[in-house]
């Protein structure tokens, strides 16, 4: 799309030539971060998904990406919302410096990246962020649990998901209520393939307990909203 608007001389925008930058350096990176191969099915699937619910919004504070994996949403985002300030995380060495190169490459100046589990990271950066994202991280109820630590009351987590994320309502509405959020609010859209997404945007209402994250590897092996009633007790020494 932008190459043909180039070849009609039409002008783009920075923002816009920027993303399609991140876009070319994502499908050329030797590390197969992404498995689309074309580049405005790649728009679609990254660009549009991520941002359509912003549409018209303002946005202003500091976030973190979860497992940003290549950079997405978070890069994105800061892209979008040059004021806002990035936190990018991933466990992955190979994922995090090839995301740095990215950030070189774009001359973005709003973006820094740590390689680390969010589970070890959390204690340093706890109540810090006015709101955390995520796509493609595992269940809703894990990332969750994940994201928790990070955001300070009052703020945000948002979780992109498919339509089959009605199928985890019960376990949502039980992480929710343990990890100190609001029950979702559902932002329902379609991406111009058709594709139906939803952003799901959970609001901070009270502080998480002290034990939470559990230790690496607990909230995959034992996900909080299909766990027992006790399980804060389970949570003696995380």
């Amino acid at each position: 799309m932008h190459r043909k608007r180039q070849k009609m001389g039409l002008e783009i925008s920075l923002t816009e030539r920027k993303l399609y930058q991140f876009l070319d350096l994502l499908l050329n990176s030797p590390h197969n971060l992404t498995s689309i191969k074309e580049i405005e099915q790649a728009y679609i699937k990254h660009v549009e998904d991520i941002v359509k619910p912003f549409c018209g919004k303002e946005l202003k504070g500091t976030f973190i990406d979860v497992g940003t994996g290549g950079g997405i949403p978070g890069l994105i985002m800061a892209i979008m919302f040059p004021e806002t300030q990035w936190f990018l995380i991933d466990s992955v060495k190979k994922k995090i410096n090839e995301v740095e190169r990215f950030i070189g490459k774009l001359k973005l100046n709003n973006v820094r990246t740590v390689r680390n589990r969010a589970e070890e990271l959390s204690s340093e950066y706890r109540n810090y962020f006015d709101g955390a994202f995520s796509r493609a991280l595992a269940k809703t109820d894990i990332t969750l649990e994940l994201c928790a630590p990070f955001v300070k009351k009052g703020g945000s987590c948002y979780i992109y998901k498919g339509p089959s994320w009605e199928k985890e309502k019960q376990r949502i509405s039980k992480a929710c209520s343990i990890l100190g959020f609001s029950e979702p609010k559902i932002v329902n859209y379609k991406l111009r393939d058709k594709s139906l997404r939803t952003l799901l945007i959970f609001i901070k209402v009270k502080e998480t307990p002290e034990i939470f994250p559990r230790r690496v590897g607990k909230a995959l092996k034992k996900p909080i909203g299909t766990y027992p009633e006790n399980i804060q007790g389970d949570c003696n020494g995380r």
